[in-house]
């Protein structure tokens, strides 16, 4: 039965069978299930294994008040549904009391109270609809700012957002990095600060901040290549500066992301979203991105720690099957566009396919690190490794691998990027 289709369940709690019986013929319009329990211990125990989308609950039960049974299923894990609070005398004292502990109604058993009461019933479950379908959109946008932000970290690119008087106001480890490296400035330190504020210098900050002032006066995106004075010379940077907006069409913030191109070759695309979405994110990325799930790979490490394996670089080293054994258990969920143009495979498909057959022999020696890091519990790594494309040419990449925020537990979320340093 599709979800839309299943009647809402009502918990009827009630110890006057007649009333009861008339309560549940006023609701009956083919849609709701009632369940009639006559005392609180007899509804315990069906909440015990059951979750309705509503219930009706008489103030005065023989073993219980209303208040007293709130309380009792409030205290459980599973908490208490749902309520509208019914009585036979109006009492305005009890009445805030169980509004206070979360009744959505508090109906006297008047007159009109059968009349009324399948309105008032069919307006709580359209709202507490709405709460579950809202409730439901913030976890996926709380997930899709989990990938958008672990996307961030991951990038071996420089990332920033600017507010519009040019002040950081997030950044990513690279920038974070060089902050530290050239001012000695922790991330909070330089949060809410301009680069000129920060020490850059002046020539640098004037062209920066003419840059920036041309996104906010124009709306429109700016790619831009600058000198830039290093360490170790004169470096050149490539500079992406994407304006994003407030819904009602106000710029609030300026996305930004730099990188080195003096020694590489320029990505055809750089970033053209904004962060509002993790695909658009992932589809735009210069970067070779894929989405994997090592849920397999942290089954059997599950399952190697309950057989009393505590050292895994030992273990792997005495068995060094295991290693290929694993490489087969990744499961590439997706690839993004980038990874297309990266001598992977001429489509999508081409490119998702199983990840040892990318592997030079070579390539398993740091497979084996990284699959020690994920058993030891770490979440991050990086390395060279040489992989075969599916012409048979070798070619030497950075390879970033991050556990995405939320899936610590089950390795089912791993985002790998790729970088060829050839």
């Amino acid at each position: 039965m599709a979800e839309q289709d299943k009647p809402d369940v009502i918990l009827l709690v009630e110890d006057d069978a007649g009333i009861a019986e008339l309560v549940s013929e006023a609701l009956d319009d083919g849609r709701k299930l009632v369940i009639k329990k006559s005392t609180a211990q007899a509804a315990r125990v069906w909440l015990e294994s059951n979750r309705p989308q509503l219930v009706l609950l008489d103030y005065s039960l023989p073993d219980a008040t209303g208040l007293e049974f709130v309380e009792q299923l409030s205290a459980t894990p599973a908490g208490m549904p749902p309520f509208i609070v019914t009585t036979g005398m109006g009492d305005e004292h009890v009445a805030v009391t169980m509004m206070k502990h979360g009744a959505r109604d508090y109906l006297v058993k008047s007159r009109n109270f059968l009349e009324n009461l399948p309105m008032v019933v069919e307006h709580i479950l359209t709202v507490l609809s709405t709460e579950r379908q809202l409730a439901e959109t913030e976890r996926a946008l709380r997930a899709s700012e989990a990938n958008y932000r672990t996307l961030i970290e991951n990038s071996p690119y420089h990332i920033a957002r600017f507010d519009t008087d040019a002040r950081l106001i997030l950044f990513n480890r690279p920038v974070r990095e060089g902050l530290k490296r050239l001012f000695q400035l922790d991330e909070q330190d330089a949060l809410g600060k301009t680069y000129r504020e920060i020490g850059f210098p002046d020539e640098l900050c004037n062209y920066w901040e003419k840059c920036i002032q041309q996104v906010i006066d124009t709306g429109e995106p700016l790619t831009t290549h600058h000198p830039y004075p290093a360490a170790n010379g004169l470096r050149t940077f490539e500079w992406l500066l994407i304006p994003e907006f407030n819904p009602n069409g106000s710029l609030h913030s300026i996305l930004s992301q730099s990188r080195d191109i003096t020694e590489s070759k320029r990505a055809e695309d750089a970033l053209r979203e904004s962060e509002a979405r993790y695909r658009a994110i992932f589809d735009s990325s210069p970067i070779a991105i894929w989405d994997e799930d090592f849920s397999a790979i942290k089954q059997r490490f599950d399952q190697l720690k309950t057989q009393g394996v505590t050292d895994f670089r030992a273990y792997f080293d005495a068995n060094p099957q295991e290693v290929h054994n694993m490489a087969e258990l990744v499961r590439v969920l997706e690839v993004n566009q980038a990874s297309t143009k990266f001598a992977f495979g001429e489509t999508r498909p081409d490119a998702a396919r199983r990840v040892p057959d990318y592997f030079a022999e070579k390539a398993m020696s740091v497979f084996k690190e990284e699959l020690i890091t994920l058993a030891s519990g770490g979440t991050y790594f990086s390395s060279e490794i040489p992989i075969i494309n599916k012409n048979g040419q070798e070619f030497t990449i950075n390879l970033f691998l991050s556990v995405t925020t939320g899936y610590e537990e089950t390795l089912s979320r791993v985002l790998v990027s790729f970088v060829d340093i050839t």
